[in-house]
């Protein structure tokens, strides 16, 4: 199964991984060209969810209630306000929903679970929402700056992820839309196999369009198995 998307300002491409007839990646582009979006004139929200655990359907369907989470944020004018604090308590209430569904009988895991990352764009800011290891970069100029984290242990097993509850607790940041040139976000499948060299080279030589799959052919070259995803924002287009 093949995703791609195509817009003036954005490129989006994803695959399942190897032997994988279906992604656990979950995407989300609200742009101002969609009508929800543009009524509610509160910014623009592009997002990436990645299901976790390997039993049943309990991650992709984590990774599609955050995304719903995020189509929310400009349904609900009237409850949640339109501040990075609104939209943080949105998918923090998110996380509790998936909290809820409790723990499978057999293997005492959470019947569902994702991470994610959130970009909401709005009057010339970016604020970011990270959980997990997906991961966001900013590029400007000959420079790529990782925006998230990686939560993970020196196992290399996550330790934050929507779902695990009250003890969630989301990385937060924001900075100035002009600081940058390009925005990615990425799957762990590709982020985990690409420099930031790749990541600046990508960005800036290629196609928008083009280079979300030419992110999926570099890690798929690199002997990544996993999902992979790949959204690219051209900062110049779209401002």
């Amino acid at each position: 199964m093949i995703n791609t998307d195509q817009d003036p300002y954005y490129g989006k491409f994803a695959l399942p991984g190897v032997g994988k007839g279906i992604s656990q990646d979950r995407t989300r582009t609200l742009t101002a060209q969609i009508g929800i979006v543009q009524k509610a004139k509160r910014g623009e929200i592009f997002a990436l969810f990645d299901g976790i655990g390997s039993k049943g359907q309990g991650g992709s369907d984590a990774a599609e209630k955050m995304c719903d989470v995020t189509v929310d944020f400009f349904r609900k004018t009237d409850t949640v306000p339109a501040t990075a604090d609104g939209l943080e308590q949105l998918l923090i209430q998110g996380n509790m929903e998936i909290y809820s569904w409790g723990l499978d009988p057999a293997t005492k895991n959470p019947k569902g679970g994702c991470v994610g990352t959130v970009l909401w764009i709005i009057n010339e800011n970016v604020h970011v929402f990270h959980v997990g290891d997906t991961a966001a970069f900013c590029v400007a100029g000959e420079k790529t700056t990782r925006l998230t984290s990686r939560h993970c242990n020196q196992e290399g097993l996550l330790t934050s992820f929507f779902g695990q509850g009250h003890s969630l607790q989301l990385d937060v940041r924001n900075f100035q839309l002009n600081q940058c040139d390009y925005l990615v976000i990425l799957s762990d499948g590709i982020a985990d196999f690409c420099s930031e060299d790749d990541i600046f080279k990508t960005a800036h030589y290629h196609d928008l369009h083009q280079a979300p799959r030419e992110f999926v052919r570099l890690a798929q070259s690199r002997e990544s198995h996993d999902d992979l995803t790949a959204i690219v924002i051209d900062i110049g287009e779209m401002i």
